[in-house]
Parts: structure tokens; sequence; C-alpha cells
């Protein structure tokens, strides 16, 4: 990983800063101009308009009393930054590496416009390198990952992700070299990083298909709801736009919060905090490529549906779900070649995988021996 572990010691001096755009802006004058953006672009009611936050960076508050229950977010189609702003933009042709690398690289393609980039007053609200590198764990130095992060999920999957990210960044140079030279000084593996980390920790599935920016939705920040099941809802508005059906009531002046129902080991990750309690915490469990092509197998074999095998999670309040158990009963039925698959023996199955796992992670017996 030494392209991208390579500039750690280097971050100090050479953090992601903002395009020479004259006189550094206070978050006060960025906010204004985000404000602004909106409302000469909006297309509806405007229910919001964004603060700077002390402990926030940035929060969303009401500029009129808000009801739970009704669209109080609605932003205009022209506003949203996926497939549709990338077609009609000057680099069309980067969706032909596959949306989610088409994002990253339409991201830092409008950065490095800085004023010139019609999403600018957005962009310009975006977390740096430097917030990041505080709080999101990928972006850590080897030994700061170890010395905080080692015996924990997120410590493993640090290290797939960067594995993920040099892949990621070779592919988007090679696809560059030959459509967008000009893109290469530009795209060094800082940016990039930065770049990926905002997509991954910014970016929604609007109608459950199209990965978005949402700009005004970006700015709302997070809170439980005392009713777990009430969790963050945009979908598609008669004309495209994203809208975000409020889950309280707003005051004039409040901030408003959004529950977006995630665990911490996603909060974390993604976004470098927790929430303490959290209802929705659980284990995530990531099935071996083996293991489901065998279960999978045996689908095939025996004319069943297939199963989408992402967000597997074991929890408390939860339980095991019926997908995971499936999936290891299939695997075992399919080792015995057997034609039935018995929770059971998925239950079994499960158990023993997760005894392999457990005895993986370090303990602190080990250390005092």
């Amino acid at each position: 990983f030494a392209m991208v572990t390579g500039w750690y010691l280097a971050l100090a001096l050479v953090l992601v800063t903002r395009p020479m755009t004259g006189a550094r802006e206070t978050d006060a004058e960025k906010a204004a101009a985000f404000n602004q953006w909106i409302a000469d672009n909006y297309e509806s009611e405007l229910y919001l308009e964004v603060r700077p936050d002390p402990a926030m960076r940035f929060g969303a508050f009401a500029t009129k009393r808000i009801r739970a229950g009704q669209v109080y977010s609605s932003t205009p189609a022209k506003l949203l930054i996926g497939r549709e702003a990338i077609e009609r933009s000057e680099r069309p042709q980067y969706l032909q590496m596959g949306l989610a690398e088409a994002l990253l690289t339409f991201l830092v393609f409008e950065y490095q416009k800085g004023k010139r980039s019609f999403y600018w007053p957005y962009i310009n609200l975006l977390p740096t390198m430097a917030d990041y590198t505080r709080n999101v764990p990928l972006l850590w130095s080897r030994d700061l990952q170890r010395e905080r992060l080692e015996g924990t999920l997120t410590y493993r999957s640090t290290s797939d992700g960067l594995s993920h990210a040099q892949a990621e960044i070779n592919r988007i140079r090679q696809f560059l070299m030959k459509q967008d030279p000009n893109m290469m000084d530009t795209f060094e593996t800082s940016v990039y990083m930065w770049a990926r980390t905002v997509r991954d920790s910014r970016t929604i599935w609007l109608g459950g298909r199209d990965r978005q920016f949402v700009p005004m939705l970006d700015m709302i920040n997070c809170k439980h709801h005392a009713d777990p099941n009430k969790i963050h809802l945009t979908k598609y508005g008669p004309k495209k736009s994203a809208d975000t059906v409020a889950l309280w009531d707003f005051k004039k002046g409040e901030q408003v919060f959004e529950n977006y129902g995630q665990n911490n080991y996603m909060y974390y990750a993604y976004h470098g905090f927790a929430i303490y309690p959290n209802v929705y915490d659980c284990y995530p469990i990531e099935v071996p490529r083996s293991l489901l092509n065998t279960a999978h197998q045996w689908l095939i074999r025996n004319r069943r549906p297939q199963w989408n095998a992402e967000n597997l999670c074991i929890s408390a309040a939860k339980g095991v779900p019926e997908k995971l158990i499936e999936i290891f009963a299939a695997y075992r039925a399919e080792l015995n070649k057997k034609p039935t698959a018995p929770p059971e023996d998925g239950l079994l199955g499960l158990k023993n995988y997760l005894k392999t796992i457990e005895t993986s992670y370090p303990h602190t017996i080990d250390e005092d021996a």
C-alpha cells in the first residue's frame, strides 16, 4: 500500500486545502454563500438555512415552523450530483468507469475548478482532509490505527479499506491517462483519499438505486429518534427532486436533525463519530466470497431464488438475520449434496464460523502470557 500510505507523514504540511480563491472565508461567509445558492435554485418553499455549528462544523436550522410528516427539504434535480449531473457536464465520459468511480472523479474535477464550479458553494462546506484525518480511522497512520483500534472490527476493516482504495485509484488513473490526461496532475493520492472519503460518507441512494450527493440534506446532522422505527426518508418528488420528510416538529430557529438509523460501526468507520446508546448497534458479518459462491451453487442447483448478501448484521435487538441462516444452511447443504437446507444446519454453521472469527482476535490473556 505504499502509494496510499506514503503520504501520511506529510499530511500536516500537504492536507487538502481549498483552491486559491482569494482571502480565506469564514464559516459564516461559506454558509451564507451556500444559502444563497440554494435560494437561487430552489423550486419550492424553503424551510432551512445552514449556519456554522461549533460542535458539528455546520448544521441546518428551521427558518419557519416544520411539522412531523411534512416534506421540509426538496432539493431540486439540478442541485443533485449523480448520474444525470455527470451526463450533462463537461465530463460525461467519466460514467464509463461506473457510477461510484465517476462520482469520485467528478467531485475532484469540480473541486479543482474552485469558484468556477456551479457546485462550489456546496463543495466549499465539505470537510477538509484535516477534518477527516482527525476522526476517520481509514486516514490514520498504521501505528495510530493499531494503537486505537487493534482487536476491533474497525481495525480489520481499515486494512481492507486501504487495499480497496489502492485498487480504485489505480483504475481511475489508468482511465484518466486515456480519457482526461489533464486531470492527472490534480489527481494526487491525498486528493483522491479526500474525495473517496467524501463520497463514501455523504452520498445516498435515491429510490434505492441512484447514488447522489444531496447538498441540503448533507448539512442535516444526526440524532436518534425515541421511536427506532422512525428513520430518515428521502424520496424522489414529482420533478425528481430529493424530498425529505420530517421526523420531528421543529420551531423556527431550531436546528433540524435526521435519524439516519445506522450502527456505530458505520458511523465511526465512515463519519468518525459514534452515538451512545445506539439501538441500531450490531455486529456486521462479512461472509467469505468462497462460502457465498458455494451457497449460491446450491440455490442454482435447486432452482431457488438468489439473495443479496450485503448488510448482514447480528444485534441484541433484532437477533440473527434469517438471510444469514439461509446462507450457511445452503452452504452446508451444497457441501453434503442435500436437496434441503434446514435452518438448524445454518445456525450450526454460523456458530462455527463465528467461533473461527473470535479466535482470530487478539485477547488480553495472550498479552498477559
